[in-house]
C-alpha cells in the first residue's frame, strides 16, 4: 500500500477536498433532516434526539498542557497514531478502532488518547524507574507509526510498545514476566501488558509470532491466529478465502460479496450519514449504524442511546438509562466506560493522570 509520508502535495490537496466534501454532504443531509422536522415537536414519551457538533476530520488538536520529553512523546504519539488511523479510512480495522470511542476527527481522537495514555501516566513510570526513556527511539517510534500498514494500525493504536521495537525502546519498561503492569511501557522487551482481568491488574506476558503457538498469546503485526494449526500466519489479501474479518490485511471484510457462497475478504467503502450500511459499507466518523441500517449520527449530550448504548454516543460521552451521559474523571462507577481513563479500579474512576502505581 501506500503510504501518508509517500503522497505528493497534490494528493494531500485531493484528500482534503474529498474530506471537505463529504463534511458538507454530511451537514447538507442533517440540514434536510432537521427541515422536515422542524415544528413537529416531539410528542409524550418518544425518544429524544440531539446531534453531536459536526467537525471535519481535522477537528481541532488539544493542545500540548504537559512538560518535559516524555510527555511531549506522549502528545506527539497521540497525535501520529490518530492521523495514521484517519489516513487509512474506510478501513475496517481503523473504522473499529476509532469507534470504539466514537472520534469524529483527529482532535477527538487525540483527546481520546491523551485521556486513556495520558503523558502523566508515561512520565511517572520513567520517574518510577519502572521504565527508561530514549529521545531517539521515541523520534523513530513515531516515523515507524506513520509507516504502519492499515492491516495493523489499529493493533498498533491500542499497543505500540508491544507491536513496535522502536517505541518499546523509547520506553523500555523493566518488569519480567509476571510482574505487575500499568501499561507495556512497564514490561521488558518481548513481553505485553495483559489488561484481561481489568484496569490497573495487568501482568507482563509474552508475545507469539511465527511458529510460536498463538492460542494463549497475540501474534505480531500482519498476521492472523490460525486456530486450527494454533500458529501466526500472515493476513489474506482480496478474495481470499477466509473464516472472519481478523484474517484479512489492509482493513477488508471477510464476507460474501454477493450474498451467497464462500466468504472472502473484500474492500469496504466508508459510507455518510443516511447511507444504507453493512459489513462492506461502513459508516463514517461520528455516525454508527442504526437499527434501520442506515448510518445515523452520534448522540449528543442528553441525547437518546436506546437500543444502540454506549456506542451511539459522541466522543466523551457514555449511555446510561437510555441517555448520553459526560464520562467521569473520578467518581463511583460500575464498568470503564464511565470512565475518562477507561479504568474503573475497585468501583472508582482512576483519574486521567493517575498511575497505576503510588506516587
Amino acid at each position: 500500500m501506500t503510504h501518508a509520508t509517500h503522497e505528493s502535495p497534490d494528493s494531500d490537496e485531493r484528500r482534503f477536498s474529498m474530506r471537505r466534501a463529504l463534511f458538507l454532504i454530511i451537514v447538507l443531509l442533517l440540514a434536510t433532516t432537521i427541515g422536515c422536522n422542524e415544528g413537529n415537536g416531539t410528542a409524550a414519551g418518544k425518544e429524544r434526539f440531539i446531534p453531536a457538533p459536526t467537525q471535519s476530520y481535522d477537528g481541532t488538536p488539544p493542545p500540548f498542557k504537559g512538560k518535559g520529553e516524555v510527555e511531549r512523546f506522549a502528545y506527539e504519539l497521540a497525535k501520529a497514531e490518530c492521523e495514521a488511523m484517519f489516513a487509512c479510512l474506510p478501513g475496517a480495522n481503523a473504522s473499529y478502532g476509532l469507534s470504539g470511542f466514537q472520534a469524529a476527527s483527529i482532535g477527538d481522537c487525540m483527546r481520546s488518547h491523551l485521556d486513556r495514555q495520558s503523558p502523566a501516566r508515561l512520565a511517572a513510570a520513567v520517574s518510577q524507574s519502572r521504565s527508561v526513556f530514549d529521545s531517539s527511539a521515541a523520534t523513530q517510534c513515531l516515523s515507524d507509526i506513520k509507516a504502519t500498514s492499515c492491516s495493523s494500525i489499529s493493533t498498533v493504536e491500542l499497543d505500540p510498545f508491544s507491536y513496535l521495537g522502536s517505541c518499546s525502546h523509547a520506553l523500555a519498561g523493566k518488569a519480567a514476566q509476571g510482574d505487575r503492569c500499568g501499561g507495556s511501557w512497564d514490561c521488558a522487551k518481548g513481553l505485553m501488558c495483559d489488561t484481561s482481568l481489568g484496569p490497573c491488574q495487568g501482568q507482563c506476558q509474552p508475545m507469539s509470532s511465527g511458529q510460536i503457538l498463538c492460542g494463549q498469546a497475540p501474534c505480531g503485526l500482519d498476521q492472523f491466529c490460525d486456530m486450527r494449526s494454533q500458529i501466526c500466519k500472515p493476513l489474506l489479501g482480496e478474495s481470499e478465502r477466509c473464516l472472519d474479518s481478523s484474517q484479512c490485511a489492509d482493513g477488508r471484510e471477510c464476507a460474501s460479496p454477493g450474498g451467497s457462497g464462500p466468504s472472502v475478504c473484500a474492500s469496504t467503502t466508508l459510507v455518510a450519514t443516511g447511507s444504507r450500511c453493512d459489513v462492506l459499507h461502513l459508516c463514517a466518523p461520528g455516525t454508527v449504524c442504526g437499527a434501520s441500517a442506515t448510518c445515523i449520527q452520534v448522540s449528543g449530550k442528553g441525547g437518546s442511546c436506546a437500543g444502540g448504548g454506549t456506542p451511539q454516543c459522541a466522543f466523551g460521552l457514555y449511555c446510561a438509562q437510555g441517555q448520553c451521559v459526560p464520562r467521569r474523571d473520578n467518581g463511583a462507577c460500575q464498568s470503564d466506560d464511565e470512565c475518562k481513563s477507561g479504568m474503573c479500579v475497585n468501583g472508582s474512576c482512576r483519574p486521567v493522570d493517575t498511575s497505576c502505581f503510588a506516587l
